[in-house]
């Protein structure tokens, strides 16, 4: 662009921001990076901020995880069909503060207009993460927030509830490292889970709060002891445990040497909370089968309602044999309050390299291993017994798109699927008992990026 066209176009804009009767005095300079402002409803509800601000300049906050990521959050709270908004925003003076405000539409109907019905502040200066629910059961959702002080072990936990124009704190400010909300307690409403690591002064815990009719508050009804040894959890995933719909956390995280799953649950009948360890695998194992630790997460697998723990291993190996590599094992299992047992649901054979996995039946387990080829393309299996590798009996191989042609030849492979980048086949070989037929080799093979995951 010539310099006079730039100069131009950088003049028009610069009059159309002035024309436009848009205030950016005590807008952060950041913010200026962001899309053009509202318009509508969220441009009210961005100006009654500017209002509260009042001469200070500001900026505003967005949550660091989570569903809800914008810095005004619009949310039907009460269930009555009309969305309430809350605001996030920081001060920039002396002594800088984080403004919550609840706003929502005031008077009668063809007159409402937005007024901020409730603000609360913190010193805090970032927000994690914001979530809803309903705490005490009279069907409007409580407001959850995570604040943050610049610090990956501090965070803070603030519960707030907006009921008829009038807003309240529900709890005192709690520690925590991670939280979930769910129906633990089976009350028909939801309550709150903290996760916290060790620390210098405090051991491992889970600490279950609950909302209490006599204060009017959230508070602390039960705690857990944890593994002291997690430094790190990589992943917290709410859900059904076993058939009995008991609601728990899943923590997956990891220690020094390996990776755990921890099951947090409430006991109805004890009236307690408890969190168990499901080991699931050392991390040399997932370093040697090339899977990365938080790419395989606890998950609801097979669309069954009840979240699967992974476990993962290496296929059994011939220690006679040197220099094979051999595929990745994951087995996902369900948890079991009753008995404290794991029981294995899926089992999945996969390499990591060729980008595809293979669920093998039941009746392969502990009979069949498998081998990745060194180009990393083709995965082998074969008979195993008793430490001893047999014949082999099915390949599974990964073509680039271009390298497959129909109805050519492919070595005896036949095509499984085609994606835009790779082709992938299959081939028989011997007369093994567990040689798979064609209809379960096309129903049990998965590639990366095509229909279902497990990673």
């Amino acid at each position: 662009m010539k310099i006079k066209e730039f100069l131009a176009c950088l003049t028009a804009g610069l009059l159309a921001v002035l024309m436009s009767g848009c205030s950016i005095a005590n807008l952060d300079s950041k913010d200026l990076m962001r899309p053009p402002r509202p318009t509508g409803d969220k441009a009210q509800i961005q100006h009654l901020i500017e209002q509260n601000a009042g001469n200070q300049k500001y900026t505003l906050k967005y949550p660091q995880s989570g569903n809800y990521r914008s810095a005004v959050i619009l949310y039907d709270m009460n269930g009555d069909g009309s969305e309430e908004a809350i605001g996030l925003y920081r001060t920039k003076d002396e002594n800088p503060q984080t403004h919550l405000v609840v706003i929502d539409e005031v008077g009668e109907e063809e007159e409402q207009q937005w007024q901020i019905v409730g603000e609360f502040t913190t010193a805090f200066p970032e927000v994690t993460e914001v979530d809803f629910a309903d705490l005490n059961g009279d069907g409007i959702d409580e407001i959850i927030v995570g604040w943050n002080a610049n610090s990956t072990m501090t965070n803070v936990l603030s519960v707030y509830s907006y009921d008829n124009n009038q807003c309240t704190q529900m709890s005192s400010d709690e520690i925590y490292y991670e939280f979930a909300v769910g129906d633990f307690t089976q009350s028909g409403f939801d309550s709150i889970v903290l996760i916290n690591l060790s620390t210098s002064e405090k051991s491992a815990a889970a600490s279950l709060y609950c909302y209490n009719d006599n204060d009017k508050k959230i508070t602390l009804v039960s705690e857990a002891a944890m593994d002291s040894e997690v430094t790190r959890l990589f992943n917290v995933t709410s859900g059904k445990v076993d058939s009995t719909g008991t609601f728990a956390v899943f923590a997956d995280g990891v220690t020094g040497l390996r990776y755990n799953t921890q099951v947090i649950y409430f006991d109805v009948p004890q009236f307690q909370l408890k969190s168990e360890t499901v080991q699931s695998g050392l991390i040399s194992e997932y370093d040697s089968i090339n899977l990365k630790s938080t790419s395989i997460v606890s998950k609801d697998i097979n669309g069954d309602g009840i979240v699967e723990i992974p476990v993962c291993t290496k296929m059994p190996s011939d220690s006679s044999s040197t220099g094979m590599e051999y595929a990745g094992l994951i087995s996902w299992c369900n948890y079991s309050t009753t008995d404290n047992n794991t029981e294995i649901v899926r089992t999945v054979v996969y390499n990591n390299k060729g980008g595809y996995y293979y669920i093998i039946p039941d009746e392969w387990y502990g009979h069949v291993t498998a081998v990745i080829s060194d180009d990393g393309r083709t995965m082998t299996f074969m008979e195993y017994s008793d430490g001893v590798i047999g014949e082999a009996f099915f390949a599974l191989r990964q073509y680039p798109v271009g390298e497959w042609i129909d109805g050519a030849d492919m070595d005896g492979y036949s095509l499984i699927l085609k994606n835009e980048n790779n082709a992938y086949g299959y081939v028989l070989m011997g007369d093994s008992a567990y040689i798979p037929k064609e209809q379960d080799i096309l129903n049990s093979f998965r590639a990366a990026g095509t229909g279902e995951t497990v990673f």
